[in-house]
């Protein structure tokens, strides 16, 4: 089973990250910075709040556009934007404002004014002016960094890291609408010795997320893709080497299909696990999903391991908004077993995965975020040799609720709860939380918040309380302060943890693209102890 990775050795899996619901300004969609890396902005709002991959954002500081955001990747309830523009850094806790959907049509070429014509001279023809267009757009950010944990335990697992990121976008390719995206990162992790044979002392990791080539006219009648594909507009394909295509028969109506193999993302090579193929039947008006729209995707999924089918499934993802307060978003996954996959789960059919939310919006600066969602683990190719004994298919389900007032950098306050439970469990999960911040402290551009959230689940309980607060100095610069406590508790001994930080971030920009961002930690308390430091150099173009 792969490891789950975080990008920095100082991200908490322990820690409860708060979901605060979108908001909206100005009677549009607005929806939170959860995290900021050196290529991407991550928000709190995905497919489930209406947002489509091209879709474009604003973050607005003081009154005026800071910095311009485009969706490249999207969860149901999270998305991954690529940074356009940016005049001023984008911090975690700010809000992106829905600025216009994707277009339908291609973008017009920015070009520079003409002056106007001279009168031409009776014995000359006036000279015929063509504009000059350029032969692609491009974007993108290039980094290196580095990090390095100092461990002060008794362990003495001290640790290092670096990493190379490219994150490129090539579109109007040739004047014409076609699009090419390219995400990878390398990284080499070293460690003071190794831990045990599945992790060694020194371990190299590249990967490709994403390397693919977009045909999308302005017309809507045909879309291709071809390549690494990590998103889709049309069917949550998961991450495909291969190639997908649709064509809108009449109204409403699209049909697509694709076809390639599920792709291994761990490094640069085409490591595949078998063929993975579909089709879709897509009803949407015309243009992107926006506000009084609806959209509904029936897709039939078939993905093999070798010679053997692994997975048959069938998936029903459908959006609808009504105006621009109400909107909703389900997501179901229904796996059709045969042969093999009967005989072991004893059962045709299996509602595996299920998603549901809406989101209700009371005014421009209040919203109520509902959400369920219930898994069921299946059987693949990977695990038919699980004993059946000890294969967890218990049904797992969650109930969320969150609910945001403020606005966009002024004072803000949010607060959220959920509770999952489990088949045969005998004790639920539950999570609980609140903040308040304010991004714009006596209107001297200085960010102040604290946020605490709890939970319990089987196996411990106990709360995360952190306070930040940070200047913005213009040109780019920013520096932010920051102190956290998690404390919580093992049920089965009793046993009472605790672990206190202080961390300074900043971001300096250099000149013209060119920045670096930084971190210096330190750790004190029972599981972690010792300072830790991060510098990243990048280029934004």
């Amino acid at each position: 089973m792969r490891r789950l990775r975080t990008p920095f050795p100082w991200v908490r899996v322990a820690a409860v990250s708060l979901a605060v619901a979108p908001l909206v300004q100005a009677g549009q969609p607005g929806f939170l910075v959860k995290y900021r890396s050196a290529a991407n902005v991550y928000l709190d709002g995905g497919k489930a709040q209406g947002l489509a991959i091209g879709d474009r954002l604003t973050v607005a500081a003081n009154g005026a556009t800071s910095a311009e955001l485009e969706v490249v990747f999207i969860a149901d309830q999270s998305a991954s934007c690529r940074v356009v523009s940016e005049k001023w850094p984008v911090r975690a806790g700010d809000i992106a404002t829905l600025m216009k959907r994707a277009a339908a049509a291609a973008p017009e070429p920015e070009v520079e004014p003409e002056p106007p014509l001279q009168e031409p001279a009776p014995a000359e023809a006036a000279p015929k002016r063509v504009s000059q267009q350029p032969a692609m757009r491009v974007r993108g950010v290039v980094s290196l960094g580095y990090s390095r944990v100092w461990d002060e335990t008794p362990a003495a697992l001290d640790f290092e890291q670096r990493t190379a990121r490219v994150d490129l976008g090539l579109w109007d390719i040739g004047g014409q609408p076609m699009t090419f995206n390219l995400r990878f990162r390398s990284r080499q992790d070293a460690r003071a010795r190794s831990l045990s044979q599945f992790t060694p002392q020194i371990e190299r990791d590249d990967r490709v997320f994403e390397m693919s080539l977009r045909y999308e006219p302005a017309s809507e009648g045909v879309g291709v893709e071809v390549g690494r594909i990590a998103a889709s507009h049309f069917s949550s394909v998961g991450y495909l080497d291969g190639g997908l295509a649709r064509l809108r028969l009449a109204g409403p109506l699209q049909l697509g299909g694709f076809f390639g193999q599920r792709a291994e993302i761990d490094g640069f090579g085409a490591e595949v696990s078998g063929l993975k193929y579909g089709g879709f039947v897509r009803l949407a008006p015309p243009g992107r999903f926006g506000g009084g729209a609806y959209e509904v995707i029936l897709a039939g999924v078939r993905e093999f391991a070798g010679s053997e089918i692994s997975r048959e499934y069938l998936s029903l993802e459908t959006r609808f908004g009504s105006g621009r307060r109400f909107s909703a978003y389900e997501r179901a996954e229904l796996d059709v077993n045969r042969g093999w996959r009967e005989e072991i789960s004893g059962r045709r059919y299996q509602l595996s995965n299920l998603a549901v939310s809406a989101n209700y919006r009371f005014s421009s600066g209040s919203s109520f975020v509902l959400s369920y969602d219930s898994r069921k683990n299946y059987r693949t190719y990977q695990n038919r040799t699980i004993p059946q004994t000890i294969f967890d298919d218990f049904l797992q389900q969650g109930l969320r609720a969150n609910l945001y007032l403020g606005r966009p950098h002024g004072l803000n306050v949010s607060f959220n709860g959920g509770l999952r439970f489990q088949e045969r469990d005998a004790q639920d999960a539950y999570s609980y939380g609140g903040g308040i911040r304010h991004g714009n402290l006596f209107g001297s551009d200085v960010t102040l918040g604290f946020d605490y959230s709890g939970f319990s689940n089987r196996y411990t309980d106990g709360y995360l309380l952190t306070a930040q607060t940070g200047k913005h100095f213009g040109r780019g610069h920013y520096l932010d302060l920051g102190y956290g406590s998690s404390v919580y508790r093992l049920l089965a001994s009793a046993d009472r943890r605790t672990t206190q930080w202080l961390r300074l971030s900043g971001r300096a920009q250099l000149f013209r693209g060119l920045y670096c961002v930084g971190d210096l930690e330190y750790d004190r308390g029972d599981d972690i102890e010792g300072p830790r430091g991060l510098v990243e150099l990048g280029y934004q173009f």
